[in-house]
């Protein structure tokens, strides 16, 4: 900006000596244009910001990690452009709040803004528009406006796909040998497995109905306690065995409830009951969990809301998150599964042990459960 006004001055300044050594006319009206151009400028500048309106789209995202997604910032009324240039400073804040990336876009010359995003993070990322920058077509004028606007982006784990997953672990067999174990047919409802629709039965109610085995019946209180990482190393690790344990869980006993802290502080219970179930939850996880440092603190706030007759308790956590020496602090005592990464203390026999960078080979851990 001091750039165009020295090279307006300078402009300013020839006209002005060539009219006063010279008496021309012609450089009279060049200065009178000089003079009157920026007052022009500026009240077509105070008039466009004033009048300016923007859209953003979408509010919120729900993308599978790795995978790409657009910001994209309008201004519905486009024409405005012709009067004034705008920048926008776009900052990307991963879940923890700490800043990944900022940086100024201008509108292109449809009044927009396309902002790149890559998931590389599960959980919440926040795009956060934080200021307009409003210049007028000379370059003279500008105006900073703070536009609290945010963008959340809720990030899904990547699947371990049946085929790897089956054919990689035991729970192919252990699954098949349950399905043997035939109860009922019921009514097909959203999530089920189409795997086992009962095609003579659908046809002769013109419905979809499937077999229920007695592994999917759903077998008392399970709980399962999924503690949010304290850190970037376990987050996506994390994520990803807690979406396969739940499936799991899902196919073995049809339904279990998942605990978890809130960010105010409140316990939350969900009940899942289907694969939608568990991808709305998780996103409604993501949104809501709280995080602390103090496990015993998290433990006791959870337990107290748990009912009394839970037949089994999991509890989901890392080593950055817990401290394996003081586990007998935890009433009443779960089953935990600690993922590390090769950085255990010493070992527990009570706990099965995750190795972040093996989630295949060691979901074979928990098949037992």
């Amino acid at each position: 900006m001091l750039i165009h006004w020295f090279i307006y001055s300078l402009c300013l300044f020839f006209a002005g000596a060539i009219f006063i050594l010279y008496s021309q006319y012609t450089a009279f009206y060049l200065l009178a244009l000089l003079i009157a151009a920026p007052v022009l400028s500026g009240l077509l500048f105070i008039a466009a910001v004033r009048l300016i309106k923007i859209n953003i789209m979408p509010k919120a995202a729900v993308i599978l990690c790795g995978s790409q997604n657009a910001l994209i910032v309008n201004i519905k009324n486009n024409w405005i452009l012709a009067l004034i240039k705008m920048t926008l400073t776009i900052a990307e804040l991963n879940r923890w709040q700490q800043k990944v990336s900022q940086m100024d876009i201008s509108f292109n010359r449809r009044g927009q803004v396309v902002y790149e995003y890559n998931s590389t993070l599960c959980g919440k990322t926040i795009i956060n528009i934080k200021t307009i920058k409003y210049y007028d077509i000379f370059g003279l004028f500008s105006y900073s406006k703070k536009y609290a606007v945010e963008q959340v982006i809720l990030t899904m784990p990547k699947q371990i796909t049946e085929t790897d997953y089956y054919r990689n672990t035991q729970l192919y067999n252990v699954l098949q040998d349950k399905e043997k174990e035939f109860t009922e047919i019921k009514q097909y409802q959203l999530g089920d497995d189409i795997r086992h629709i009962h095609w003579p039965a659908s046809a002769r109610q013109d419905d979809i109905y499937i077999r229920q085995y007695t592994a999917q019946i759903a077998v008392g209180n399970k709980l399962v306690i999924f503690d949010n990482p304290l850190t970037e190393k376990f987050n996506n690790a994390m994520y990803e065995f807690f979406y396969e344990f739940a499936q799991f869980f899902l196919q073995k006993y049809n339904v279990f409830n998942w605990y978890y802290l809130g960010q105010d502080n409140e316990v939350y219970c969900r009940q899942i009951e289907n694969r939608d179930g568990l991808n709305y939850e998780i996103t409604a996880f993501m949104k809501n969990a709280g995080e602390t440092a103090d496990y015993i603190e998290h433990w006791s706030k959870i337990s107290s809301d748990m009912p009394v007759d839970c037949q089994q308790i999991i509890y989901i956590t890392t080593t950055d998150n817990i401290r394996t020496k003081s586990l007998d602090k935890l009433y009443p005592s779960p089953q935990i599964i600690m993922m590390h990464d090769n950085d255990i203390e010493y070992i527990d026999n009570k706990i099965i042990y995750i190795d972040k960078n093996e989630l295949v080979l060691s979901l074979t851990e928990v098949e037992g459960l």
